[in-house]
């Protein structure tokens, strides 16, 4: 594995980087990984796994419940679990040297087309999951959420700004929400003021609406909608980070990049590259790349039918990602 030596700084980076992002510039094209690691060269062509599963389908139910109640978070406007917008994911990486960069832009793409949820090209896509390694991480946030106005920061109240822009942990995520209909034979839904969606496709989550709803034409029936993930803000503090391995950074960002977990800390009985940065973990070996729980829980994620009822996707989640460790 190759470790991180040397903090890097990108807030000068950051503001030229929010302004090709307005601009519409494209993702950062691979470059090699770093040359030195072979090691490192190997992962970004293989998504490699560990952890152990339990054996008795009662355990099972009970430990993949667990798993899925601290990893999956529900969107704050409509209550359902959340993931990456259909048109795929597109990360870019900044604030190390270009080979790392390259490395975790390249590591969080593996890992998407490993799981079945849709990847753009990088190098020929606008980026829609950012992430970024700073000696200097708050002041990063706080400009990055100065010049968003906020809205990078995803659905909050002003009063709430403070609190939510506050860098608390080595690395940290903010996501930006929006709903889409499910349904394409069906009205595009509407925000709460009765304006249309961009295109039809997705309405952004606002803190200051009710949650976009929409009903069929000719039923008194709601139509099906989703939550998605249409950005990810995922900022590393290379202060709190020298001398860990890249490879394990990599797919941490990984799982960020893919999910909003419910809560960082906490520590279900099947093991997640989450516990890495978890206090609760502390009393057990520390995963070192995606776990068989981690990967189970993604593919479960991207092949779910998010569009159900809350008991219906929740099941489905769960479905999947009990036929997906049985499998291994």
């Amino acid at each position: 594995m190759t470790t991180i030596l040397y903090p890097c700084r990108v807030i000068s980076c950051a503001t030229g980087f929010l302004l090709a992002l307005t601009l519409g510039v494209n993702a950062q094209t691979s470059s090699p990984t770093p040359a030195s690691d072979a090691q490192t060269s190997k992962q970004t062509e293989t998504v490699v796994v560990t952890g152990t599963k339990p054996t008795q389908p009662e355990t099972l139910d009970t430990v993949v419940s667990q798993f899925i109640d601290t990893h999956a978070a529900r969107d704050s406007k409509t209550g359902q679990f959340v993931r990456d917008i259909a048109t795929g994911v597109c990360p870019v990486t900044m604030g190390l040297p270009a080979g790392f960069n390259a490395f975790v832009t390249a590591r969080i793409e593996a890992v998407a087309k490993s799981i079945g949820a849709p990847a753009q090209a990088v190098g020929a896509c606008k980026p829609n999951v950012e992430v970024l390694f700073s000696d200097e991480p708050q002041k990063l946030v706080d400009d990055l959420a100065d010049k968003t106005r906020g809205a990078i920061l995803g659905v909050h109240f002003v009063r709430d700004s403070n609190r939510i822009s506050r860098m608390t942990r080595p690395i940290q995520s903010w996501y930006v929400t929006a709903t889409q209909s499910a349904e394409t034979s069906s009205a595009p839904i509407a925000s709460s003021d009765g304006t249309p969606d961009v295109a039809g496709k997705y309405v952004l989550d606002d803190a200051y609406s009710i949650g976009p709803t929409r009903t069929v034409l000719g039923s008194r029936l709601d139509a099906r909608i989703q939550s998605l993930i249409v950005n990810v803000l995922i900022v590393a503090d290379s202060n709190k980070l020298k001398g860990h391995d890249i490879g394990p950074i990599a797919d941490y960002a990984a799982l960020l990049a893919l999910s909003q977990p419910k809560s960082l800390d906490g520590c279900s009985d099947l093991p997640s590259i989450l516990d890495m940065m978890s206090d609760g973990c502390s009393g057990r070996p520390t995963p070192i790349a995606l776990t068989d729980s981690d990967i189970a829980y993604l593919k479960a994620l991207y092949k779910a039918d998010l569009a159900a009822q809350k008991s219906g996707e929740e099941e489905s989640v769960m479905n999947g990602m009990e036929n997906n460790l049985s499998a291994h």
